[in-house]
């Protein structure tokens, strides 16, 4: 048993891959608690326009990272100036998360009416413009622990500030949704804060007020690539809950929201093993073809129980939320369960083309995607959830195949490296 421990905590791929999914995993739990204590203390109509909050946040956080994340897993370790680059890193997401939230707030009253409280005290819309900033940073040190091929780190982070974060909403009881929000949101800047001092006392980075041009152009190209990609990534997981609210309605919503949530947890193990692989063969190109097949076999030795255990136990797990969600939601869970498989080829070649810095086939791969998604989506939505189910694996297969025309015929030959 001790040499098997050895031999695994020697393996710096499979270490990289499995501490994302343990801090994933350990978010996900106390985020449960955290919303479980403010349905305690909060009214359902605060608890319901925080998690809009919150949500929105989040989503805003994520586009704030314009593709440096990517540029900086894909560069970071061949700088010579690492403090610079990081600290542009965090200059130009900052800024853009500013000017980003900034521009929600003006959007408000046509994109969510509910939220307008936010912006009737500049202070109320200040603290959201300051936690939208924080928390795309803190996302952001994520991948600058993962360019270093250090990931436990994002989980000792992890797991500090979501500890905290289930303790935060008692101390603002008095402060309505407003209250919720800047719990949850306060455990971010915990977050980030626990992390710049990692890196400053564990890879001596030096803060500074720094925005280098030369870094900027360097990673510019990748960065827009790899933003635009994610883009249309997102798409299909923004789109298809307001597409199935407006056509199948709002019951049906949720138990799509519900499975795909469960599903989610399978999905996170490709995106980790090939962010893992993405990190290592950026760090050392000739490890490429090795790597790429051991993360195709931990993936498979991680997925495939897991698989086989949702696959028999799908029903009972739904019943847990409610017998309508185990009725209706049921072979759309086996069908998400399946798709983890194509999610995993999808995001290999995502990886190999993030490697040989072939942009143009990256962003084909996610168009493919996100369009054969939703058009599959709007094709088939009168079979119900069932149809919703046809699209998602429609539009990974379409990605695959797009994926390895452009594998074939756009990366370079002296890139294919596997």
């Amino acid at each position: 048993m001790k040499e098997l421990f050895l031999r695994y905590y020697s393996n710096i791929l499979l270490r990289n891959s499995l501490y994302p999914m343990l801090a994933t995993a350990v978010a996900a739990l106390f985020g449960f608690l955290f919303w479980i204590f403010s349905a305690r203390l909060f009214s359902v109509e605060e608890v319901g326009l925080a998690a809009t909050l919150v949500s929105t946040v989040g989503i805003l956080g994520i586009f704030s990272l314009i593709g440096y994340d990517s540029s900086t897993v894909r560069f970071l370790a061949h700088e010579k100036n690492k403090s610079v680059a990081i600290s542009t890193g965090f200059a130009s997401i900052g800024i853009f998360s500013i000017i980003l939230s900034g521009a929600f707030l003006l959007m408000i009253p046509f994109i969510s009416p509910l939220l307008l409280f936010i912006t009737e005290h500049i202070s109320i819309a200040l603290i959201f413009v300051f936690f939208t900033t924080m928390t795309a940073l803190n996302v952001y040190t994520e991948a600058v622990f993962l360019a270093y091929r250090h990931t436990v780190y994002t989980f000792i982070v992890t797991v500090v500030f979501s500890a905290v974060k289930i303790f935060l909403p008692f101390a603002f009881v008095d402060f309505g949704a407003i209250g919720i929000f800047c719990a949850a949101s306060l455990s971010q800047v915990l977050g980030l804060v626990l992390s710049v001092m990692i890196l400053m006392q564990r890879f001596s980075y030096r803060p500074s007020l720094t925005f280098d041009m030369s870094v900027i152009a360097r990673f510019g190209k990748f960065s827009a690539g790899s933003y635009l990609a994610d883009i249309f990534n997102f798409l299909p997981l923004a789109l298809l809950p307001i597409l199935i609210t407006n056509t199948l309605g709002a019951e049906q919503a949720a138990y799509y929201y519900v499975v795909i949530m469960i599903a989610g947890f399978l999905y996170v193990i490709p995106a980790s093993t090939m962010r893992a692989l993405f990190a290592e063969g950026s760090y050392n190109e000739a490890s490429i073809p090795k790597n790429s097949k051991q993360s195709l076999t931990t993936t498979a030795l991680l997925l495939t129980p897991l698989i086989l255990l949702l696959l028999f136990t799908d029903k009972y797990i739904l019943v847990l939320f409610g017998t309508n969600y185990a009725t209706s939601g049921t072979s759309l869970l086996k069908i998400a369960v399946l798709n983890s498989i194509l999610v995993t080829v999808s995001a290999l070649y995502g990886s190999l083309f993030r490697l040989s810095n072939t942009i143009t086939a990256l962003v084909l791969r996610s168009v493919a995607y996100a369009g054969g998604t939703l058009l599959l989506a709007y094709l088939f939505l009168y079979q119900g959830l069932e149809g919703i189910g046809v699209a998602l694996i429609g539009g990974n297969v379409l990605a695959i195949v797009v994926s390895h025309f452009a594998y074939l015929y756009i990366v370079p030959h002296d890139k294919k490296k596997n």
